[in-house]
């Protein structure tokens, strides 16, 4: 096969453990079974540095470039980065927030529970309602990273924003 910019996977900042896959225009995961046939197909994934670099890839291909592309990749990196709830950092990656989720069904279902939680500090006990005030709080976090998307993808379609560093700026706030 022959490079397609529109069929082609990337290796962004050295992260293996997932791929730019232009043809769904996200990023996919190692074990993803279309990035496998890809390189069971002997095709190799690309090395960039940055998604970034990535962009200025296809905006050289595409005129109209892959602003959206970025924002979508600072929303990812800001939702999944963590966030500071009473001076404790929450983690917020994909299986955090699912834990988090697990956390806040169970003592909903079992409101006299205090239960052990594992921080980066260590394991702290929670009652229900500091399960609710962490869960709630984790979840307005990740709305915040999803509304700045939208209003950051808006202003692209609308040409308010044009470069990576006016996505910079908007995120920097969330």
């Amino acid at each position: 096969m022959m490079f397609d910019i529109a069929d082609w996977y990337w290796f962004v900042g050295g992260d293996r453990s997932r791929a730019w896959s232009s043809a769904r225009a996200r990023f996919v995961n190692a074990d993803d079974p279309d990035l496998q046939a890809f390189t069971a197909a002997g095709h190799g994934v690309q090395e960039i540095n940055s998604v970034a670099e990535l962009a200025q890839v296809f905006a050289d291909s595409f005129p109209a470039g892959m602003l959206d592309v970025y924002a979508a990749d600072c929303r990812f990196r800001k939702e999944t980065g963590g966030v500071v709830i009473n001076g404790a950092t929450i983690a917020t990656d994909r299986g955090s927030q699912a834990m988090t989720s697990g956390a806040f069904n169970y003592v909903t279902v079992n409101l006299d529970k205090v239960i052990s939680y594992k921080t980066a500090g260590g394991f702290v006990s929670l009652t229900a309602d500091q399960v609710k005030a962490i869960a709630d709080a984790v979840g307005a976090h990740v709305q915040a990273c999803f509304d700045k998307e939208a209003f950051v993808l808006a202003q692209i379609a609308a040409g308010a924003i044009t470069s990576v560093a006016e996505i910079d700026a908007a995120f920097a706030g969330v």
